[in-house]
């Protein structure tokens, strides 16, 4: 459970730069997904993504996905990895989504932010306030084990 928690976290944390950006990785860096979500996280391309960086990130993330524009995001719009629609979270309850804390059948903007704040210290191993290509191959290799 703990390993599809840190995937989703990763590909939830980065989808917002890739959407946004379309940009490819920086020299160096390796293809595939990750390496193009970080690359366009990475604002200012100094080859880490700040605190302020991985916020900037989620926060395009959430409002890309709040289709309705009322501030939360509901199962119907909070994607399933693979693609297709979010299905309910551990316990079957069609009416819980993965995220919501409080139980109201939606994912808040102050729930997803706190979403956000474990991510980012989950995926920043060293603490020092920024996530470099290496934490994110090695959240990436640890998930494949």
């Amino acid at each position: 459970m703990h390993k599809l928690l840190i995937a989703a976290g990763i590909v939830a944390a980065f989808s917002a730069g890739v959407a946004v950006a379309q940009t490819g990785p920086a020299p160096g860096q390796g293809g595939g997904r990750f390496a193009a979500m970080f690359a366009a996280a990475d604002a200012n391309h100094d080859g880490t993504i700040t605190r302020a960086e991985f916020d900037a990130a989620r926060a395009a993330r959430f409002t890309q996905m709040d289709a309705d524009h009322n501030g939360s995001l509901s199962a119907t719009e909070m994607p399933r990895w693979g693609g297709g629609q979010a299905q309910p979270a551990a316990g079957g309850d069609a009416q819980h989504v993965r995220g919501d804390t409080n139980g109201d059948g939606a994912v808040s903007r102050a729930e997803w932010d706190a979403e956000s704040a474990r991510m980012f210290s989950r995926l920043d191993t060293d603490n020092n306030g920024s996530i470099t290509q290496a934490e994110l191959q090695a959240a990436q290799q640890h998930m494949q084990h």
